[in-house]
């Protein structure tokens, strides 16, 4: 049984987010600002981001999508002023201890994930495994936490 092409992705994310903590680790102490990198990524991320859509023919119907229904629109807002904070915020928290301690603290999202999930859409997406390994993440950055 092999892994699962879902948890291949996920695993692959999760190892470009390392280098982009691992880099961040090493720019913020230089005393470029969090503000200056987001910007950076975002001009580099738009175009990326455009042409993909344009090519892979979803924007129109996206777009679409969005007009038919002005609940996905807010939920789309929502959700990039969410990603938006949140990277400030991770960005912040770097710059005050290390791009380590943040990562394992802010790994704690998945808690907040089902939290949330359950709180606003009645929707509970847990099971024995997913309870039992969340709680050994926030355990794991309790410790973190607390002997830092």
């Amino acid at each position: 049984m092999g892994i699962p092409v879902w948890a291949l992705f996920a695993l692959s994310a999760s190892c470009f987010w390392g280098l982009a903590y691992t880099m961040i680790g090493r720019l913020i102490p230089t005393g470029i600002s969090a503000s200056f990198i987001l910007g950076f990524v975002g001009i580099i991320t738009l175009p990326t981001y455009m042409f993909n859509l344009v090519r892979s023919g979803t924007f129109k119907s996206s777009i679409e999508i969005l007009t038919g229904n002005k609940l996905l629109l807010l939920f789309l807002v929502i959700q990039a002023f969410s990603l938006l904070i949140g990277q400030y915020l991770i960005y912040h928290a770097v710059a005050l201890k290390n791009a380590t301690s943040a990562a394992v603290v802010e790994i704690t999202y998945p808690l907040f994930t089902c939290l949330l999930t359950w709180l606003l859409f009645r929707d509970l997406q847990v099971t024995w495994p997913i309870a039992i390994g969340g709680l050994l993440i926030f355990c794991g950055s309790a410790l973190i936490v607390l002997k830092s």
